[in-house]
This record gives structure tokens, C-alpha cells and sequence, in this order.
């Protein structure tokens, strides 16, 4: 695999609050907001794709948060907290756009390009 793409399901962590805006996030992908936080990424429980854990930080509503990831993704959807798939989010140029409440936790199950 490439050098960004973590392994065996290790959960890559922020490393602090914020750490997410202005091209800060966990290599893999950055947010385009400051009270948005990339948590962890790890494999999929049932092996298919890779999960994305964000929350927001401040207990602000986002309404339009920009996510760009750092290598082709073909596919991202919006999980519960058991990677059961929701919802899919339209993906162009590798980012994707959704809405974030306060303090809420997302589950985004991604699939890379080629995988």
C-alpha cells in the first residue's frame, strides 16, 4: 500500500483540537473548517472501504463542511456508528460537502480509487 494509507485498522489521531483546518487532518484527509476534527481512520470492521470519524468541536452547526481527501476516493457515505451505510455523498475532484451539528460525531465509509 501507499505510505499514507494506514494498515492493519491503526487509528491515526488529530493532534489536537482543530488540528483538521487549513490543511491539518490526518495526512489522508483535511476539513475546510476550523471546529471540525478528523478522529480516526481504520479499516472497516468487515474489511470493504475505510471509516473516517470526525466530530465538531466548538457546539456550532456547519452547514456546508468541505472534506478533501489525499488520494482518489471512487466512493464516500455517511455510516451510523456500526458502519451500517446511511446515506452516499456525491464525490467530485476527490472532496465531498455535509453538514455538521454541534457536536456531532460522523462516520464516513470510504472506498479509494482502484481498491
Amino acid at each position: 500500500g501507499r505510505a499514507d494509507t494506514p494498515r492493519g485498522g491503526e487509528d491515526r489521531r488529530a493532534q489536537r483540537p482543530g488540528a483538521a483546518a487549513a490543511g491539518h487532518g490526518l495526512g489522508f484527509a483535511s476539513a475546510d473548517a476550523r471546529n471540525i476534527v478528523l478522529q480516526t481512520l481504520k479499516q472497516a470492521e468487515d474489511g470493504d472501504g475505510w471509516i473516517l470519524r470526525l466530530y465538531e468541536s466548538h457546539g456550532s452547526r456547519s452547514d456546508r463542511v468541505s472534506l478533501t481527501f489525499g488520494l482518489p476516493v471512487d466512493r464516500v457515505s455517511v455510516c451510523d456508528l456500526l458502519e451500517n451505510v446511511l446515506e452516499r455523498l456525491a464525490v467530485e475532484d476527490d472532496r465531498v460537502h455535509l453538514a455538521v451539528g454541534p457536536y456531532e460525531v460522523v462516520t464516513l465509509r470510504l472506498w479509494p480509487a482502484g481498491a
